[in-house]
């Protein structure tokens, strides 16, 4: 298992092919298992994928904390691997992170591609938080489950797939013990101060924002204070999606990300 120590704790990362670096960070509830579906589409990449704390195979957090600690963890695995000319990417909470290491770090970037993300936790997410937080405290799974699943999602691609999510739910169930809610409890307190408005132009490499219009949790208007506040940037709306667009748009997730690596390396 390959982790490296940042700020006293083991944070697991997975290296998969060779070629141009494209780094992945996962969304709130996500692991470095979540992308395994995609290497074969991305076989032509390096692709470097990583657990924030409190997320998969990383270690828990002993205290509360803000996304610095998840930048800082980001920026100490691109120096241990040496990484240069990275396309880095990451969806709603990864995405959030990836701008803030933008911020932190130009030199080794050529890129970012950001996928239903936002500029500040606003009032409405940090309510949609709160609901999860205390669906969270109960320990309950189907809780837990049905406050925040469904909303991640279309109504329509919800409706369309049944039984993708009646297995989803099974494995999910699974996944949502008190240790894994504990985590969640601390990873959605750690957004409550995210606010990068102000600091939107020192972003100075080219930034893809990917939106979707059925986005419930970061809704398109989200994107476009991103949008324009960014200086050189590129806007793809997604149509009849949700939030978790990667899930119910995966043909498009992929062709974005290669389409928009191809171009900037002409």
């Amino acid at each position: 298992m390959a982790t490296i120590e940042v700020s006293g704790k083991q944070i697991y990362y997975e290296i998969h092919g060779k070629g141009q670096p494209l780094m992945i960070l996962n969304g709130i509830m996500m692991s470095t298992k979540s992308w395994h579906m995609f290497l074969e589409d991305f076989k032509d990449f390096q692709v470097i994928l990583m657990d924030f704390i409190d997320q998969g195979q990383s270690e828990s957090a002993d205290t509360s904390y803000t996304h610095q600690v998840q930048v800082e963890a980001v920026l100490a695995l691109m120096d241990y691997l040496k990484l240069e000319n990275i396309t880095l990417t990451g969806i709603s909470y990864g995405a959030e992170i990836a701008l803030q290491v933008a911020l932190a770090e130009k030199r080794r970037l050529k890129q970012l591609i950001i996928f239903n993300g936002a500029a500040k936790t606003s009032f409405w997410l940090k309510d949609i938080g709160i609901a999860w937080q205390l669906a969270a405290r109960t320990n309950n799974g189907n809780l837990f489950y049905h406050v925040a699943i469904p909303y991640i999602y279309s109504s329509g691609f919800y409706s369309n797939n049944e039984q993708w999510f009646k297995d989803r739910k099974n494995e999910l169930l699974n996944v949502f013990t008190p240790d894994f809610l504990s985590r969640m409890d601390r990873l959605i307190s750690s957004s409550e101060s995210y606010d990068i408005i102000s600091r939107l132009k020192e972003i100075s490499i080219p930034v893809t924002i990917v939106s979707a219009d059925q986005d419930f949790i970061t809704p398109p208007h989200e994107s476009m204070i991103l949008i324009k506040g960014i200086n050189d940037v590129r806007a793809i709306p997604l149509a009849d999606c949700g939030h978790a667009s990667m899930y119910e748009k995966p043909e498009e997730f992929v062709r974005i990300i290669k389409n928009t690596t191809v171009t900037e390396a002409l």
